[in-house]
């Protein structure tokens, strides 16, 4: 009777390997350009690829609260020196750029969609390159859920014929 006991005992770190294992291997890994964070969620986030000479470059991001209202505070990614959230205002024929430094408000059940012509981030003094294909990370500072970091989608704007074949052109001099 201890026998039989004690073989049940050595099969049961077995079975719970080959559990996690099974878990492992079919869990479905949280996608590029999406994370959750309390009750936001951020979705289709991305970055525009940037020429060889790299300067700085606009990220965009979909922000969806379903929970208390919030505030974004912040933007900070590793492979720039500086990470802003901007805002693209048209005042009559003059289109300006306004730093948000108090954050953008993000109230409850409110989705807040970043594009070019509204609320954007700006990844300035870039230390390296952004190519199509890749992710770059970026951590995103909210006012009371927290701070998460979001592998954000590098995108090509050009047309697939114009992304390869022609060397890079040198770096413009002034």
């Amino acid at each position: 009777m201890i026998e039989k006991q004690q073989r049940k005992l050595r099969a049961v770190p077995a079975f719970a390997a080959l559990c996690l294992s099974l878990l492992c291997a079919f869990a479905s890994p949280a996608l590029a350009g999406e994370a959750k964070l309390g009750a936001i969620s951020i979705k289709d986030a991305w970055a525009r690829a940037t020429p060889p000479w790299p300067v700085a470059t606009l990220a965009f991001v979909r922000l969806e609260n379903a929970g208390a209202d919030d505030r974004l505070l912040s933007a900070s990614s590793d492979v720039a020196g500086q990470t802003l959230i901007h805002r693209f205002v048209a005042t009559g024929d003059r289109p300006a750029m306004e730093v948000q430094r108090e954050g953008v408000p993000l109230a409850e059940g409110v989705t807040l969609d970043m594009r070019a012509e509204g609320y954007h981030l700006m990844l300035l003094n870039l230390e390296s390159r952004l190519d199509a294909g890749n992710t770059v990370p970026v951590t995103l500072t909210f006012e009371k859920a927290g701070a998460v970091e979001v592998a954000f989608d590098i995108k090509s704007l050009l047309p697939p014929g114009l992304q390869g074949g022609k060397p890079a052109p040198e770096k413009p001099t002034n």
